[in-house]
């Protein structure tokens, strides 16, 4: 699946940017890219994988 996205380089300094932030980790958005956070989706493994299997069976467009 491609989201046909156009590419925006200002996405690599999201840290420093001035968009204003409103949920309860909106300090989280200012800081640098980090590893503190790395592996913990495994925790979400089961879940995703019913998101993931549910989107293949459907497609994007509503075609199967």
């Amino acid at each position: 699946m491609c989201l046909e996205l156009s590419w925006d380089a200002t996405m690599l300094d999201f840290a420093t940017g001035r968009v204003r932030v409103r949920t309860a980790g909106a300090w989280q958005v200012r800081l640098p890219v980090n590893s503190r956070s790395f592996g913990r989706w495994h925790h979400w493994a089961p879940r995703l994988r019913i998101i993931a299997e549910t989107l293949m069976e459907e497609s994007v467009d509503g075609e199967q």
